[in-house]
């Protein structure tokens, strides 16, 4: 059962899918367009994970989810890619700033390259607080 979703509007499928309420019942295809057995799923944890043209260069999205007797998701869990990033960036901010103030650079540069270094990361801030 559809509770919500992060899909951006974009064409003939994904309008179709913004236009369903909420509780509408979906269906999801697999690789090659192969479908799930969502009977088979109904009660059991299922993790999906997203790849291709339709995610943003951030990393993997994964998704846990659990879905009732009804097929109806009673709990659902989204593990972002900045979450997934966010030690790597203070590591390497750590390391970054340690070697620049060694080489002798000043507060002016060793911001600008630390913000270099995190937008390589290409965090996504906005969107975060899910």
């Amino acid at each position: 059962m559809l509770q919500g979703n992060s899909i951006r509007r974009a064409g003939r499928t994904t309008n179709i899918l913004h236009r369903s309420q909420k509780g509408s019942r979906v269906g999801l295809r697999g690789p090659f367009g192969t479908s799930f057995p969502m009977e088979k799923m109904a009660g059991h944890n299922i993790l999906l994970i997203a790849g291709g043209l339709g995610l943003a260069p951030r990393g993997t999205l994964y998704h846990d989810y659990k879905i009732d007797e009804q097929g109806i998701i009673t709990r659902a869990n989204c593990i972002i890619p900045t979450t997934q990033n966010n030690a790597n960036i203070h590591y390497d901010l750590k390391a970054l700033v340690k070697e620049q103030v060694e080489k002798g650079k000043n507060d002016r540069e060793v911001t600008r390259l630390s913000e270099m270094l995190v937008r390589a990361y290409d965090p996504c801030i906005s969107c975060s607080v899910h």
